[in-house]
């Protein structure tokens, strides 16, 4: 038993076996209305061989868990569990110690919320100790068959093994306890308010690993209510001016991220993220009328009269062989798109629609040769078009 000298140094070191002496005192007595007295307390840095090899097989097992991942055990011998199961059940102790049983489901149940109240005691009180973080967020979980199961069940680090031994009631059962936990990670501790110093690059870590949603866009184009509710299977939408190399990544607010290629890999539709092309000027003589005016790949008759006027190119007295859109003609006009029926073959192949552009065959079945795969999507008789490969020297 503990000598008085011994509980005086605890109190005035404030000891990691004085927050585990008093958080059992204090766990037993909230949870299961017991009163113990905790005569010996031992902490010791095991391994995990050593932790198995320290479990005795005829005690209650519980597996300790951090968000549902086991990180450690608790054990109970026969004379607690059971103090623990009669206050519970008849609200007082039996006469004398208990009798030889095996562990059952409700010494499990009954036992786990005290294991559950004595962790959250001791996390809420080591702010200023060395057992600072090492139970945080643990909850016992279930019961843990022996030994063995254990081993198989956590992994191989380094743990903080504690064994508390106890007095129930009166004094005459003696009961012990015994819980592992894996230490946390190694962080260092300085300052007034001993605040850890390598916070940020856990906020880092954190934040880097958090969930986010990327969106390939290929093409975008603006299309009357009407012409939406028209669309029909084997329609074909022309998409003027797209080329597998305009493929965006953008985020769920719409920020382009990053710009790629469409292509695919051994079968499977697939993105090259490339560098983004440096836009580039070039002068257009006066008569030219097959000058080109590129601003980032974009063409003078794509840019329209407004641009060129901005960049001080366009003359509307000069014939520059550019057939411009009449100023009286409406500025949204129907997309007639009915006619393409016709120029679909009975393969798989699109119609060519000119202009090294790319065409949407809306017969497209999803679920047609579709799998799901880490690598993107397996193109088969639905996929509407033939993608080139991306190949190392591509």
């Amino acid at each position: 038993m503990a000598s008085t000298q011994d509980r005086v140094n605890e109190e005035s070191a404030n000891s990691p076996t004085r927050l585990l002496r008093l958080g059992w005192e204090r766990a037993a007595e909230r949870a299961a209305g017991l009163l113990v007295t905790v005569t010996n307390v031992q902490v010791e840095i095991l391994s995990l061989a050593e932790v198995i090899s320290r479990l005795n097989a005829d005690d209650l097992l519980i597996c300790l868990a951090i968000r549902g991942r086991p990180s450690g055990v608790s054990a109970m011998d026969l004379q607690l569990r059971t103090a623990i199961v009669e206050m519970q059940t008849m609200g007082r102790l039996g006469n004398g110690p208990a009798s030889e049983r095996a562990v059952s489901a409700v010494d499990a149940a009954l036992c786990g919320p005290v294991v559950d109240t004595f962790v959250r005691d001791v996390s809420s009180n080591a702010d200023e100790s060395e057992l600072i973080g090492w139970l945080d967020l643990v909850r016992s979980k279930a019961r843990i068959q022996d030994p063995r199961a254990a081993s198989l069940m956590l992994e191989s680090v380094k743990y903080r093994f504690v064994r508390i031994a106890l007095d129930v009631g009166a004094g005459d059962r003696h009961g012990e306890l015994t819980l592992a936990q894996a230490l946390p990670p190694e962080v260092e501790y300085v300052g007034e308010n001993n605040a850890p110093t390598g916070w940020q690059q856990e906020l880092t870590g954190v934040v880097s690993t958090a969930p986010t949603q990327l969106h390939a866009v290929l093409h975008k184009m603006r299309l009357t209510l009407k012409d939406a509710e028209s669309f029909e299977v084997g329609q074909v939408l022309p998409l003027h001016g797209c080329k597998v190399t305009d493929l965006k990544l953008t985020d769920s607010d719409g920020r382009t991220i990053a710009r790629g290629r469409l292509g695919q890999v051994n079968g499977m539709c697939a993105i090259r993220i490339e560098d983004p092309e440096t836009p580039e000027m070039h002068d257009v003589s006066p008569g030219g009328g097959a000058g080109l005016l590129e601003a980032g790949g974009m063409m003078a008759a794509d840019a329209g009269p407004e641009m060129a006027m901005e960049m001080g190119a366009f003359d509307p007295d000069i014939d520059t062989g550019i057939d411009l859109p009449d100023p009286d003609m409406p500025a949204a006009m129907p997309l007639d798109i009915g006619d393409m029926d016709d120029a679909q073959s009975e393969s798989d192949e699109l119609p060519d629609i000119g202009g090294g552009g790319i065409a949407l065959d809306l017969d497209f079945d999803p679920d047609a040769g579709a799998e799901d795969s880490d690598t993107g999507l397996e193109l088969g008789d639905g996929f509407p078009m033939e993608l080139p490969p991306l190949d190392d020297d591509d």
